[in-house]
């Protein structure tokens, strides 16, 4: 995969991480289950207390032991991605370039957004040929 084509990923796979995190939460919370019980002392005064247990569904174990992995695998792969894009954006040569790829690709800025967030002469145009220019001569 080109460097183009991982850019172009970089919000979808910042998205599918925090879907991957919610997922592998409500999933742990399936499988264990919480009961609540009173008890009191058994010498006096007698108080009654909450007491929280934690206990795990064993049916429901090996299945989500499982489909973690799966999910903590693919979540792994995309972190990669992830660092390798803003890897690449923290290396590139000049503070302009950065400024380009970070508001266009990270922050999911349009090329007018961009020309305006960086300011000066800049246009539309200027940034997005800029961009390309540099990613032709790689």
């Amino acid at each position: 995969m080109n460097v183009k084509e991982k850019l172009k990923q970089y919000s979808d796979a910042v998205t599918e991480i925090k879907y991957l995190k919610n997922k592998l939460n409500k999933i742990r919370s399936k499988v264990n289950l919480f009961s609540v019980v009173e008890e009191s002392a058994k010498h006096p005064p007698f108080q009654k207390h909450v007491i929280t247990i934690c206990h795990t569904n064993p049916s429901k174990y090996k299945t989500y032991l499982y489909y973690e992995s799966l999910l903590k695998s693919r979540y792994e792969k995309l972190s990669i991605l992830k660092l390798e894009i803003e890897k690449f954006i923290d290396e590139l040569p000049t503070p302009r370039l950065r400024m380009i790829f970070e508001f266009r690709y990270i922050e999911q800025c349009s090329w007018q957004q961009v020309a305006w967030k960086i300011g000066g002469n800049s246009t539309e145009n200027s940034v997005r040929m800029e961009h390309d220019r540099f990613l032709n001569n790689r």
